[in-house]
């Protein structure tokens, strides 16, 4: 299969200074991750959502968190197709191609929706400590993710290689913000979803950087798995009904440059 990147579309990160981090949402402490979860083996097919066209990414990340949860759930949430996407995304732009601020979104997301699809809140988790970022996707169902993009992660998305920092990442240009789900890990790699692909990528590539974002889950039950810096440097989850201490989904989300 051909592997061609798409456009880039995340803005700058604004952080919502009011929230707490996500042990302060929780009853009690969750129990250690399992030490592989795959919540995107269901699914297909994953769709462009016209980021091959449009910097929609923050927008096509949050369709295919949709795409997922219908698959881990046996949901039948509305999923939104190409046209859908891109008309949600120029909406929100006011018409132009200028991308958008992930927080943003999932205010969105959150207070009036997206695509006949709500969530019911998010919280900041810490995106340098890789057990919180796995228990966030095994726990919640996925993770909403902001990512700096360097030119050679380009290269090697096209080759079919993982994300990782290669020599001299440092002196890589960045080619932009892009927004991507989080849908599984193992113990070599945290997996993506981004250009119509899942995209390995290594815990230490999407730790570089204390550039953190903003996080999202479903108004529906997530599912359950069989397994039982600096201040700024945070991320967020949600959680999908209020009423339900256990109807938790949504993810975290950092934004770190990949090498």
């Amino acid at each position: 299969m051909t592997r061609t990147p798409g456009r880039m579309g995340k803005l700058a990160p604004q952080f919502p200074v009011a929230l707490k981090e996500m042990p302060a949402y929780a009853a009690q402490p969750l129990p250690q991750p399992p030490s592989a979860v795959d919540w995107a083996k269901n699914v297909s097919a994953w769709p462009m959502d016209g980021n091959d066209r449009y910097g929609d990414c923050t927008m096509a990340a949050a369709a295919h968190l949709i795409q997922s949860w219908n698959a881990q759930t046996g949901e039948s949430l509305p999923v939104p197709v190409d046209q859908q996407v891109v008309a949600q995304y120029l909406k929100l732009t006011g018409g132009k191609d200028t991308g958008l601020v992930e927080s943003q979104v999932l205010k969105r997301w959150m207070s009036s929706g997206l695509w006949d699809n709500k969530i019911v809140g998010y919280a900041p988790v810490n995106v340098h400590n890789l057990d919180s970022l796995k228990q966030a996707i095994a726990f919640f169902g996925g993770v909403y993710v902001g990512i700096q993009v360097p030119d050679n992660a380009q290269d090697q998305f096209r080759a079919g290689k993982p994300w990782t920092l290669d020599p001299g990442w440092q002196q890589q240009s960045i080619e932009g913000g892009h927004a991507v789900p989080l849908l599984g890990y193992d113990d070599q790699y945290l997996y993506a979803i981004t250009w119509g692909a899942v995209q390995p990528m290594a815990p230490r590539a999407c730790r570089c950087s204390p550039e953190p974002t903003a996080e999202q889950a479903p108004s529906r039950r997530a599912p359950r798995t069989s397994s039982g810096g600096q201040a700024r440097d945070l991320a967020h989850l949600t959680l999908v009904n209020a009423a339900d201490t256990e109807a938790q989904a949504g993810g975290i989300g950092g934004e770190q440059p990949l090498g």
